[in-house]
C-alpha cells in the first residue's frame, strides 16, 4: 500500500469512529439532557424562568413580580449582579407579566423596575415599556 492510501484508511477508520461515538455516545446523552432540561442548569448568565402560576406576586430567582392594590403599579424587583444579567432577568420578568396580564405591551399601566443589587441603570434601560 502507497502511503496515500493509509492516510486515507487511517481517515477513513477516524471519521468513522468518531461517527460512532457521536451515534451512541454523545447524542443519546443530549437528547436525555434537553429533555430532562438538564441543559439548562449549567452556567450560564440566563437563568431557568418559569412563572406557571399568575397571582401576585410572581417570584422566581431572577426577579419578583408585585402589583399595589392602591394605585394599580406593578413593582417588579429584578435581580442581576451585572448590567447584562439585570437586562436578560428584566426581560424574563416582562414577558412574565405580559403572559400573567395578557398583554401586548404596557401602554396602559404603570411597571417599575427595581434593581435588588443596586445597580446604577441608563435609562434607555428602564424607559418607556409602551412596546
Amino acid at each position: 500500500m502507497t502511503r496515500t492510501a493509509v492516510v486515507l484508511n487511517l481517515s477513513i477508520v477516524f471519521f468513522a469512529a468518531c461517527l460512532a461515538w457521536l451515534a451512541f455516545v454523545y447524542y443519546p446523552k443530549a437528547a436525555a439532557d434537553f429533555k430532562s432540561g438538564e441543559h439548562a442548569k449549567r452556567a450560564g448568565i440566563v437563568s431557568i424562568v418559569n412563572a406557571s402560576e399568575y397571582s401576585f406576586p410572581i417570584q422566581t430567582i431572577a426577579y419578583k413580580v408585585d402589583r399595589s392594590n392602591e394605585t394599580g403599579t406593578y413593582f417588579v424587583y429584578v435581580n442581576g449582579k451585572t448590567l447584562d444579567q439585570y437586562v436578560a432577568n428584566q426581560q424574563s420578568a416582562r414577558l412574565a407579566l405580559k403572559t400573567a396580564l395578557s398583554l401586548e405591551d404596557f401602554c396602559n399601566i404603570k411597571v417599575v423596575y427595581i434593581s435588588t443589587e443596586r445597580l446604577t441603570l441608563p435609562n434607555s434601560i428602564n424607559g418607556d415599556d409602551c412596546r
